[in-house]
Formats: structure tokens, C-alpha cells, sequence
């Protein structure tokens, strides 16, 4: 094993053991693709670059089992490297797929109820805004 392929070895089992504690997914990156794929749609239109990362991730783990089941070389660079560095230290910030998908369908939720209450409140008001007098007056003389 070459030393980039075991820093990138190494790199990748924190950002699968990250996966594992942060949405406690069993098989860590396995598994967050597999939830990429589920939210794939939702996830393209809602978070910008979604599919770019999610084959970044793919390919990253690609190189990961290639490194880990192959004798021969897994054609690891330096630049995958930094890819997989990258990847990791938006995960720490919180700034991973998932995590983006699930804040913005939070703010959407978010934004709904404001909008329903703002609505159930204008309606209140205008149910029991008192009457003008004029109007009250009017409205004798009618019955």
C-alpha cells in the first residue's frame, strides 16, 4: 500500500465512522449513499451540487474497496486525497447533502406554518375586529 492510499484509507474510516454517529447508519458511507438515493429528486432540486456529490462520495468509496480488497494498485492520487478531505471537513461543518436537504426542508416547514398562521391570524382579527359604529348602525336599520 502506497502512503497516499493509506492516509486516504485511513481519511476515509473517520468520514464513514462520522456517518455512523452522526445519522447512525450501520454501514456509515454505504448507507449514506443508499439515502442519497432514496432523496435523490427531492435532493437535486433543493440542494445545489447534490448529484456532483454524490458521485464524488461514490467514487471515493470506490477507490476505498479498491484500496481495501485489491492486491494490485488502486490508482489512489494525491488529488483524490484532498477530495476525500474536502468531503470529510463539510461533514464536520455540517454542510453534507443529507444535512443540507434536511435544513432546507426544515425552513420550507418553516415558512408554511408562518404563512398558515400569518393566515389563521389575519382571519382572527377580522372576526373579531369590533364593528364600526357607523357600520353597527347601518346594520339596525337593515334588520
Amino acid at each position: 500500500m502506497t502512503d497516499v492510499e493509506m492516509r486516504f484509507f485511513d481519511e476515509y474510516k473517520k468520514l464513514d465512522a462520522l456517518c455512523k454517529d452522526m445519522y447512525a447508519f450501520e454501514k456509515g458511507v454505504t448507507d449514506y449513499l443508499n439515502n442519497m438515493e432514496e432523496n435523490f429528486q427531492q435532493g437535486t432540486h433543493t440542494v445545489r451540487g447534490w448529484d456532483r456529490d454524490y458521485r464524488a462520495i461514490k467514487r471515493l468509496r470506490h477507490i476505498r474497496n479498491l484500496i481495501g480488497h485489491q492486491t494490485g494498485s488502486s490508482g489512489c492520487t494525491e488529488s483524490d486525497f484532498n477530495d476525500l478531505q474536502r468531503i470529510h471537513l463539510r461533514f464536520l461543518q455540517h454542510e453534507d447533502p443529507l444535512l443540507l436537504l434536511e435544513k432546507a426542508e426544515y425552513e420550507a416547514e418553516k415558512a408554511d406554518n408562518k404563512a398558515e398562521n400569518t393566515m389563521k391570524y389575519a382571519k382572527s382579527e377580522a372576526v373579531y375586529m369590533p364593528m364600526h359604529p357607523i357600520w353597527q348602525n347601518a346594520l339596525k336599520a337593515v334588520a
